[in-house]
């Protein structure tokens, strides 16, 4: 399979379950398509990278009870988890996983830790320069 040139960058910020299962499944769906993906994790998506708890369906108070049935129904429909889709994705060669350095020191998280998550802990030039390259860049 041979991989698209420009890639495709997703810039992961929200913590949020929703948001990590749509950068996960974009990643996925990008190297299924034969397509480099890279994603960027910043704060409360690098905070819950960092605490290994990208899978678990947090209820937030700005809206509890729509979280609560997307939580059911995930369970209900058997979708993948984050991190499976993730490591599938990572498998192929196509997707790359970066941490913001700011970010981790901000959000308290273990620099090794989070090295060990990820391909790279990048700062905001190497941010700015995947997306002068990127086809595409979505913010999550």
């Amino acid at each position: 399979m041979e991989a698209t040139d420009a890639p495709l960058l997703v810039l992961c910020h929200d913590g949020g379950w929703d948001h990590l299962y749509q950068a996960a499944s974009c990643a996925g769906s990008a190297a299924a398509a034969g397509r480099r993906c890279d994603l960027v994790f910043f704060f409360w998506a690098l905070e819950r990278l960092a605490a290994d708890r990208l899978d678990e369906i947090e209820l937030q108070p700005r809206d509890a009870e729509r979280e609560a049935l997307l939580a059911a129904q995930s369970q209900e429909v058997g979708t993948r988890s984050v991190s499976s889709m993730l490591n599938a994705a990572r498998k192929t060669g196509l997707v790359r996983l970066f941490a913001c350095s700011a970010s981790a020191n901000l959000v308290g998280a273990d620099v090794d830790v989070v090295a060990e998550r990820v391909d790279e802990i990048i700062g905001w030039p190497t941010v700015l320069r995947l997306s002068e390259r990127a086809a595409h860049v979505l913010y999550l």
